[in-house]
């Protein structure tokens, strides 16, 4: 370009002012944010101008996208910000949105008040849902006096234009007589209704009422369907009743692993009566030797919720055992007495009985007793920190085949822990553990894979192992797995399969001590990131997989 011409060009800018910026436009950030462009998705919401007729609908989506931290920062306080203005500003999804997300205290504290005034915002215009919302103020006391005949007549209104929730505590009025004359034939079409269009505590409802022949004529088939749909919808007293279907054979032939399946999912979401169940099914039926540091694992988080069969069992144990082991020399590694006897006080934190009930064992050779006391010793159970001793008892359960004291053992040469730093030793011993199907050392060893820790760096390997892992549900390895399956890093690109494993990551599993908090909330807000980018058809092809999905 000459000098006359750049001139000419400055000049005109001086003239003409400089260019202004592109108005901001709501559809322009819905397309940006369809095709995961969060930044340019916020930018153009944010600067919607006054006069814009989509303005509130655009400060709804801010607000959504800063609450939930989808491609953006997670900033609740600003988030929610925007959606008052929203909701100041008429629109009544943002003004439901407020008033759930405040009663429930997802993504936001729990304000009882001003979710009622959203909630008595949007009802305004008989918006059928606001009066639900408005019902629930009313039936639980909770930021208004408890009044059910208001809660009755706003669960009407929303019953009867098809809210399947309002369905479900209309049908549970009647049932019970509150606030109305008891009509159970009534309650019963209500509760139906309820359960049809989805609603998992109304299927739960339904499904005991068939169970147990209460103002209905019993039915098994019936009953085991609704559970099926409750449970398959995250309804954990659902998932324990199902459960016991298949364990009892109530329809059929007994199915201990399906049944299994569903007390842990149960167990996980903390039913101690399911914890309990779960932890004697491994001791009893299934019996196998490398499922009782679980099993007493289970019964004591059962005991530790004052459940009564727990704490019964822990009683008949202690009374029982001490004479079964008196002269007792146990030749196998894992002998059930003398392993029972040391994680009788291991599962009920008795830390100033386990030298009594643990050493002894662990010195004649019984290895979970010597992982126990690699535990207390790593983490001052009862005892200082010793880190070195931790890392012998380690060793020796680690040499006598045990895969959880492999992990542990790998894990403290990984990181020098008690022991000189051998990344690779350390690998080698992760390796065997997961070798054997330890999930968490699978995960482990698919994340030294990914970063190159002990091991060289094999994307398609650290797929592989993260693979492993989710397979039994470690919700940590589902999230890593689904990365690779997002970015076609070390797997072809997938999004059915990243958006299945992202589902799966945020149900309890009871596989990955980490599941849960932190894990859980990151696999969501990467769900909201990855549906942006999905076709409905996708979407639900990811959560029949997710439903269907039974560990390897």
């Amino acid at each position: 370009m000459n000098w006359r011409i750049k001139g000419v060009i400055i000049l005109l800018g001086v003239v003409s002012g400089y260019a202004q910026p592109a108005r901001a436009d709501f559809f322009a950030g819905l397309k940006a944010y369809g095709q995961g462009d969060f930044a340019t998705a916020r930018t153009q919401w944010q600067g919607t101008a006054a006069d814009d007729t989509n303005k509130a609908m655009a400060h709804y989506r801010l607000g959504l996208m800063l609450v939930h931290g989808t491609g953006v920062d997670k900033d609740p306080d600003t988030g929610v910000a925007w959606l008052r203005r929203a909701g100041e500003d008429g629109l009544t999804l943002a003004q439901l949105d407020l008033a759930e997300l405040l009663f429930t205290g997802v993504d936001l504290p729990v304000d009882y008040p001003e979710a009622l005034k959203w909630s008595q915002a949007a009802a305004k215009s008989d918006n059928a849902w606001a009066r639900y919302y408005l019902g629930r103020h009313f039936d639980r006391g909770l930021g208004v006096p408890l009044d059910y005949h208001a809660a009755l007549r706003h669960f009407q209104f929303a019953a009867e234009r098809g809210v399947a929730p309002a369905q479900r505590r209309l049908g549970q009025y009647l049932a019970a007589g509150i606030a109305v004359d008891a009509d159970q034939e009534n309650a019963l079409h209500w509760l139906a209704l309820a359960a049809e269009g989805g609603d998992h505590p109304a299927q739960y409802d339904l499904a005991r009422r068939y169970n147990l022949g209460t103002g209905v004529e019993k039915d098994h088939k019936k009953a085991q369907a609704l559970y099926r749909r409750a449970a398959e919808a995250g309804n954990a007293k659902a998932q324990h009743d199902l459960a016991m279907f298949e364990i009892k054979g109530l329809l059929g032939e007994i199915d201990l692993t399906e049944g299994r399946f569903w007390l842990q999912r149960a167990a996980a979401a903390g039913i101690a009566q399911s914890q309990f169940q779960l932890g004697h099914l491994e001791l009893t039926q299934l019996r196998r030797p490398l499922l009782m540091f679980e099993a007493f694992d289970w019964i004591g988080r059962a005991w530790r919720q004052n459940h009564a069969a727990s704490q019964e069992l822990i009683s008949k144990l202690a009374r029982e055992l001490p004479s079964r082991l008196q002269g007792k020399n146990p030749a196998a590694k894992i002998d059930r007495d003398a392993t029972a006897f040391c994680l009788l006080a291991y599962a009920v934190s008795a830390w100033t009985e386990i030298d009594q009930h643990c050493a002894k064992m662990a010195k004649i050779g019984q290895v979970v007793a010597q992982y126990v006391m690699g535990q207390v010793y790593e983490y001052g159970q009862g005892r200082p920190f010793d880190l070195v001793k931790a890392q012998q008892w380690y060793r020796r359960a680690a040499i006598a085949g045990l895969p959880r004291a492999q992990n542990a053992y790998g894990r403290m040469l990984l990181r020098g822990l008690g022991v000189k730093r051998n990344p690779t030793k350390g690998a080698a011993w992760v390796r065997q553990a997961a070798e054997q199907g330890y999930a968490p050392a699978q995960f482990n060893l698919g994340f030294m894979y990914q970063e190159g820790f002990g091991v060289a760096a094999q994307v398609v390997a650290a797929a592989n192992w993260y693979r492993r892992a989710a397979g039994q549900g470690h919700a940590r390895a589902q999230i890593n797995l689904a990365a690779h399956y997002m970015t076609g890093n070390g797997l072809p690109y997938d999004p059915i399969q990243a958006y299945k494993w992202l589902l799966l990551a945020t149900i309890p599993q009871g596989v990955d001590r980490s599941e849960g908090g932190v894990a859980a909330q990151k696999a969501r807000r990467s769900q909201g990131l990855l549906a942006a980018r999905m076709t409905p058809a996708q979407l639900e092809q990811a959560r029949r997989e997710a439903i269907a999905f039974r560990p390897e």
